[in-house]
């Protein structure tokens, strides 16, 4: 588990392990540019990551914003010892998914090289939309870390709320769904607090059980404009069953909705009726040749980058398809 905590300045010049002479970047990388870990197409801004704390008990905030100065990218193993410090010989210590997912144990030098976009602190200019990322119910950070990086590349501010831990497993019941859209609505102000961060329009990308607060977010908050939904609790018949029960009606959620499902089935029972009865879904898509887990970077990208050259890129090419359409619609849908 990771109890330290790292609290890092959003806006940070200067951030303590960078290097003392950033160098400055404001031109828009090739086209060719990719997230290391996903294969997404970046966008004009460098990427600058951060930790902040939240208020209370609340747990912690990991912000992926755009930024004009840069020290080097972090690479996995360097955003593991920031992320839970104490833990960086071993990233299955602060990612319990890496083993099962890649069949390698937690020290892989191959994961740990892994390069990233996000370099720790940096300045930031001007005011950004903000996205939140809501994941699976035990959640450790970097489950859409390719998303988040791509998605601050274009010009947005990601965030993402870890909770603080805890021994037992979190179970899968409406108490567990409020706080996690509880913990949204505190990030937002948050962000507020911190200033640069434009909240009056917001998205937000779900996986997993994540749909379920973020489906709730979008009913009870008017600024959530846009949901992206990758395989998310929304078609699943458990996901379904709590929304209900947290009375969100489909003519609640005024978001406009992507929803993209996994081309390779699972035994999880399925419900796609309120998905269906959306007045906002905007389009759907089927990640063809994916499954459920592909959509997070501890199962997918990562277990495809230790796996070698050619499995990288062909998952690359499959997630591409599926994801990256997405996150055009989303950034659409804040900036328009």
């Amino acid at each position: 588990m990771c109890h330290a905590l790292v609290v890092m300045s959003l806006w940070a010049g200067a951030t303590a392990g960078a290097p003392s002479a950033p160098v400055s970047v404001t031109s828009q990388p090739a086209a060719s540019v990719r997230t290391a870990s996903s294969g997404l197409a970046m966008g004009p801004y460098t990427v600058g990551f951060s930790v902040l704390a939240l208020p209370g008990e609340a747990g912690r905030l990991f912000v992926w914003r755009p930024i004009t100065r840069a020290g080097a990218p972090l690479t996995l193993g360097a955003f593991a010892d920031a992320v839970c410090p104490g833990h960086a010989d071993d990233l299955a210590a602060c990612f319990p998914n890496v083993a099962g997912s890649t069949g390698a144990t937690g020290r892989s030098s191959t994961l740990r090289r892994m390069g990233l976009r996000a370099s720790l602190g940096g300045a930031q200019q001007g005011r950004h939309h903000a996205v939140l990322l809501m994941g699976s119910i035990d959640s450790r950070g970097g489950e859409l870390l390719g998303v988040a990086e791509t998605l601050a590349s274009h010009g947005l501010v990601v965030a993402e709320v870890l909770p603080p831990p805890q021994t037992a497993r979190r179970a899968f019941d409406l108490r567990t769904a409020e706080h996690a859209a509880d913990r949204a609505a505190l990030a937002l102000a948050r962000l507020e607090a911190a200033g640069g961060v434009d909240t009056t329009r917001v998205g937000i990308v779900a996986w997993s059980f994540g749909g379920v607060p973020a489906l709730m977010s979008a009913a009870r908050d008017g600024r959530v404009v846009a949901l992206v939904s990758f395989d998310s609790a929304v078609r699943y018949t458990y996901g379904t069953e709590l929304l209900a029960a947290a009375n969100v009606a489909p003519e609640r959620v005024r978001a406009r909705v992507y929803s993209v499902t996994a081309g390779t089935e699972n035994s999880v029972a399925k419900d796609e009726r309120l998905i269906g009865a959306l007045p906002g879904v905007d389009a759907r898509t089927i990640g063809d040749a994916l499954n459920h887990a592909d959509f997070c970077d501890h199962y997918g990208a990562w277990a495809a980058h230790a796996e070698g050259r050619d499995s990288r890129e062909r998952f690359h090419a499959r997630y591409r398809a599926a994801v990256e359409p997405a996150l055009t619609f989303l950034r659409r849908a804040l900036t328009r």
